[in-house]
């Protein structure tokens, strides 16, 4: 298992258009990915989950990733966030 914090840095936070980037990414691979928020564990593939976080801008996230592919999945993502989206 591998597990990473990642910092929420686009201004608007993980909006319906961040959400889906994350759960579209995420279901690309076949581990498992959570995500750790305010003390709830969410599965990362289900995009109604992600946009229920409410994660804004500056949210500290803690991703657990588990499966044969964990490391592609979380450079994978760790590079979305890096890219804040896409958005800035």
């Amino acid at each position: 298992m591998h597990k990473q914090h990642l910092k929420v840095s686009n201004q608007l936070g993980l909006h319906a258009r961040a959400a889906m980037k994350l759960s579209d990414l995420a279901t690309r691979y076949q581990s498992k990915i959570h995500v750790l928020h305010q003390g709830r564990r969410l599965d990362a593939k289900d995009i109604m989950i992600v946009m229920s976080l409410g994660a804004s801008h500056g949210s500290l996230l803690e991703f657990h990733f588990e499966g044969s592919d964990e490391l592609e999945a979380f450079n994978a993502i760790e590079q979305l966030f890096l890219d804040k989206f896409g958005e800035d």
